[in-house]
């Protein structure tokens, strides 16, 4: 077995479970220099809105991204989790996987996520990873977060259709906050009445489009719809 990362050769001892088959040896796995390379975010240090590491601001509550959002929607209540660090070693990851289309890395952090996804919080809720736009896949040859999805083994629903806009990268952060909506349902209303659902996205950057991606389910009045990215 080779590390999901950086394709080494992977030695570590089986647990008895593993050994007796009660539980299944993970297809993609991180060797211990790479697991060190990225930073996870404790949720219970992080920003409640967006999921930002805030473990070394003084006073606890929503970051000034999230208080501009606030006063946007008022009466919405959106919370997102990060899972890591957007640094310079998750910068490099997701520039090799999602930009230079290394798809083999789709498994780097496929443990992380099928850990947090399995916690009772998303029981029974709709994962929804953010579409791309066909010319945009076309191009890419993958949706960058479902390969990660696909590869954790995660059910999921295309729950939305991108609309053919410019793409987010290589925007100011002016541009992206007054980038139009580019997301319309890929389904009836009445399979997203009532329900919880979880977008899933690479990076919270802004939060524009996971921000449009929830105004575009809303208007089919679910339970409840939040958000989880591989980074912030």
């Amino acid at each position: 077995m080779k590390c999901s990362y950086c394709k080494e050769p992977l030695v570590r001892t089986l647990s008895l479970a593993e050994i007796l088959g009660l539980v299944s040896i993970p297809l993609f796995e991180l060797c211990s220099h790479c697991t060190q390379l990225f930073h996870q975010i404790d949720p219970t240090t992080a920003c409640p809105g967006c999921g930002r590491d805030t473990s070394m601001k003084e006073e606890p509550g929503l970051c000034a991204d999230c208080l501009y959002w606030q006063k946007r929607y008022p009466t919405y209540s959106f919370k997102n989790r990060a899972l890591f660090r957007y640094d310079y070693s998750f910068k490099e990851w997701i520039s090799s996987y999602k930009f230079s289309g290394d798809y083999q890395l789709r498994g780097t952090f496929s443990e992380r996520l099928k850990r947090t996804l399995s916690q009772r919080t998303y029981k029974n809720t709709l994962i929804c990873p953010l579409p791309l736009s066909i010319e945009r896949q076309k191009q890419r040859g993958f949706n960058q977060v479902e390969g990660v999805l696909l590869a954790a083994s995660i059910p999921f629903v295309p729950l939305l259709k991108r609309l053919e806009l410019a793409p987010q990268s290589g925007k100011t952060r002016q541009e992206r906050l007054l980038m139009p909506q580019p997301y319309v349902l890929a389904v009836e209303k009445a399979q997203i009445k009532h329900q919880s659902i979880l977008l899933i996205d690479d990076v919270y950057t802004t939060g524009r489009t996971l921000f449009h991606a929830a105004e575009c389910l809303r208007l089919a009045n679910p339970a409840k719809v939040e958000s989880l990215t591989f980074a912030r």
